[in-house]
């Protein structure tokens, strides 16, 4: 009889145990998900880099320089502009996107001019490595603006002609 009260006891706990297992293993939860579309990032270019019109210096050399600002000017150690010429300016770059996120820019570090058969080698200057859309260089949501400009040596020996180049440059969101 001790035996048959033991192993009902005994058979009671181990019901209560696997009662609490299965219990346990059936628990259930709901998760969350979100997403936010954004749009895409662009960049255009509005005006090109252009040094100008350059008088070729007597002197052994000239740096001349087109400064990266809106407002943009060149300045010339040894050489001249042709006063009658366009201004040389910095190369304006408008970029479209979602309004508050920044980004980041990068250009190429070197411009090579080629008139066909002669090259000039150009030094660029960027005006920012990057940015939030809506505040750097304006104030209109999701736009932002950047320069680049730029420095090169011209010699006596520079061969006259018109010179012309490409370069990238790239935005991404951070």
């Amino acid at each position: 009889m001790k035996l048959t009260i033991r192993s009902a006891l005994m058979g009671a706990a181990l019901s209560l145990i696997a009662g609490a297992a299965f219990a346990q293993a059936n628990s259930t939860a709901t998760g969350t998900g979100a997403a936010q579309i954004i749009t895409p990032i662009a960049v255009t270019q509005t005006t090109g880099l252009d040094f100008g019109t350059i008088i070729k210096p007597a002197s052994p050399s000239a740096t001349v320089t087109a400064q990266i600002a809106a407002d943009s000017t060149g300045t010339a150690s040894g050489a001249t502009w042709l006063a009658s010429a366009a201004a040389p300016h910095s190369a304006v770059f408008h970029v479209t996107g979602q309004d508050g996120y920044a980004f980041s820019i990068t250009t190429d570090p070197t411009l090579t001019l080629s008139d066909g058969a002669n090259n000039l080698s150009v030094t660029l200057l960027t005006s920012d490595t990057s940015g939030t859309l809506g505040q750097l260089h304006s104030t209109t949501a999701g736009e932002a603006n950047y320069y680049v400009g730029g420095t090169m040596a011209v010699s006596g020996s520079t061969v006259s002609g018109t010179y012309n180049g490409n370069f990238s440059t790239a935005v991404a969101y951070n």
